[in-house]
């Protein structure tokens, strides 16, 4: 069953990452690429809770088998979007 949901998880994201194909070697580097809702409350020392509300209002995602991913391309682009400036009058 975990084989074919990480089987479909990796042909849905083929397309995003612009693959032409993902070999079994390259799979976990494939993997990083991606946060998972829990990943993302470690991250910002949330709950998964106040994480998942944030990614479903603030972030492009990907669902896959009932889970959300998100890229860390998109989450860096939030956290750069919503970064505050020490000093905004400088």
């Amino acid at each position: 069953m975990l084989k074919k949901q990480l089987k479909n998880w990796f042909l849905a994201m083929k397309k995003h990452l612009r693959c032409t194909v993902i070999r079994k070697e390259n799979m976990d580097e494939v993997i990083e690429k991606f946060l998972t809702i829990k990943d993302i409350g470690e991250i910002l020392q949330v709950s998964e809770k106040t994480a998942y509300r944030l990614v479903s209002d603030e972030m492009d995602f990907h669902k896959v088998g009932g889970q959300i991913r998100v890229s860390r391309e998109e989450f860096n682009s939030y956290m750069e979007r919503n970064k505050n400036e020490a000093n905004p009058n400088n």
